[in-house]
């Protein structure tokens, strides 16, 4: 389990992102909230959960509104920089910009 800061203001574009076995960082709109430590030694079995965690099969979700999601491989800074000006962009096409 990462030893992820909650926030009581969720609105905003959160990546949270692995590309090294012993760091993670979580992004809020391409500025980095939080790094963490945290060494990994392999893939997780456990199943995605968009809206909440998987905590080791034991799913917790929140009651929040999600407008935009996506999963893939870890980002750079600069890589999470770009895709916050991409999903902006897009958010503001669709008049839902936060």
């Amino acid at each position: 389990c990462f030893p992820v800061t909650i926030s009581a203001d969720s609105t905003g574009l959160w990546i949270n992102s692995r590309i090294v076995s012993n760091q993670f960082k979580v992004y809020r709109n391409s500025i980095i909230h939080q790094t963490a430590n945290v060494v990994s030694s392999g893939l997780s079995s456990n199943a995605i959960a968009m809206g909440g965690i998987n905590a080791n099969g034991v799913n917790e979700y929140q009651n929040r509104e999600i407008a935009f999601g996506s999963v893939g491989d870890g980002l750079d800074d600069t890589q999470s920089l770009n895709l916050y000006t991409i999903v902006q962009s897009l958010q503001t096409t669709l008049s839902r910009q936060v």
